[in-house]
């Protein structure tokens, strides 16, 4: 019988991966919402953030750690 075997990098790894897509949809969604067009170049001022930020959708007690027990 096999057996599946799952570190905990692979799990660190997984949920690396999952946040970053996330972010990365989200950020399309903002562009899109003002009216984002393809093939077309806009400069941003450098520290200039357009979209809003809901502090309701951020856990209160912060990310986990990513850090591996020793």
């Amino acid at each position: 019988m096999n057996t599946l075997t799952i570190r905990d990098q692979d799990v660190s790894d997984s949920y690396i991966y999952l946040l970053s897509r996330l972010l990365v949809l989200r950020q399309q969604q903002l562009d899109f919402r003002e009216g984002f067009k393809w093939n077309a170049l806009v400069h941003r001022n450098p520290g200039r953030f357009s979209g809003r930020i809901s502090m309701s959708r951020i856990p209160k007690r912060g990310l986990p750690s990513m850090r591996r027990a020793v």
